[in-house]
């Protein structure tokens, strides 16, 4: 791990030889503290939300308004 400005931080992850502004499909994946279920869990398959979950399918569903892509639900 490398620091910078003398504080450790998280290497990037992303493949170098990928155009991630390219046209294709991308999952987003949430990585919360701990590994808790804060944003909800799953129920006869359906997602049930918590508040937190609502927040981010909401913030998630803006980033069309942002970004010339289409999102799968």
């Amino acid at each position: 791990m490398t620091k910078f400005r003398n504080k450790y931080r998280v290497e990037e992850n992303r493949m170098r030889i990928l155009n991630y502004s390219a046209l294709g499909q991308y999952f987003i994946t949430n990585n919360i503290q701990d590994h808790h279920w804060i944003l909800g869990h799953v129920a006869n398959p359906k997602m049930i939300y918590s508040e937190y979950g609502e927040i981010v399918k909401k913030e998630v569903g803006k980033i069309p308004d942002h970004f010339h892509i289409s999102i799968l639900s």
